[in-house]
């Protein structure tokens, strides 16, 4: 099996008014303007995480929800710069869902179980949605994950698939590019792998980030270690 590496893609640029403004926008009660404020962190690249720092930094003390928010999309894009292993011979596409159960075939829709971060579903779904629609599929019926797996397996990395689903009852569409499928997710150690992710993400934020956490001081030899990629 020959093995390529990916990188999953990330845009936008740092300005430091439009990410203070984000910042606040994640404190809204609004729960619509949380996520636009939120999808748009996550669309940041990894040398710009220097920058989000700054910027809430500026804003503390935080509200819990904020630093919450901020947390998602620290991971979010720190993950997304990171490579991975694909099989060049397996292109199929890949959402960035994971489920720990195995599918139902009398659900009705796709519901969200564990996104992981880094993935193109972390940044527009979020756990307890259900995906009931594949806009561009209409007559593919959803029971379970199994036919949105086999729909997604069959596109290629880079083509965007359009989703209907229902967030609290309310429907919604969203327009998602393919990342590549890990070659771990089809090697019986996706637990372990995707653990192994998120700890790495962890070990970023308590380095980088956990200054915004309540009870913590930002002192003279805390200055931030990051440096662009």
């Amino acid at each position: 099996m020959v093995l390529a590496l990916a990188m999953a893609s990330t845009g936008g640029a740092a300005n430091p008014a439009g990410l203070q403004s984000l910042i606040v926008q994640l404190g809204s009660d609004n729960p619509q303007f949380r996520q636009e404020a939120l999808s748009q962190l996550m669309d940041m690249k990894k040398q710009d995480l220097p920058a989000l720092r700054a910027a809430a930094l500026g804003q503390s003390p935080l509200l819990p929800g904020q630093i919450g928010a901020i947390r998602q999309a620290v991971s979010q894009i720190f993950l997304a710069a990171e490579r991975y292993r694909v099989d060049p011979e397996v292109p199929g596409g890949f959402l960035g869902l994971h489920w720990t159960a195995p599918p139902d075939p009398s659900a009705e829709g796709v519901v969200i179980d564990e996104r992981i971060p880094g993935f193109a579903a972390y940044r527009l779904i979020q756990p307890g949605d259900v995906i009931v629609q594949i806009v561009d599929f209409p007559a593919v019926q959803l029971h379970g994950n199994r036919e949105l797996v086999q729909v997604v397996q069959r596109m290629w990395p880079g083509q965007v698939l359009h989703l209907k689903l229902l967030r609290l009852g309310r429907p919604i569409n969203v327009a998602l590019v393919l990342d590549f499928l890990p070659v771990e997710l089809n090697a019986g150690n996706a637990d372990s792998w995707i653990q192994d992710r998120n700890q790495r993400a962890e070990d970023y934020w308590n380095r980088e980030f956990s200054v915004l956490e309540p009870g913590s001081v930002l002192g003279p030899t805390q200055a931030s270690t990051d440096a662009p990629p």
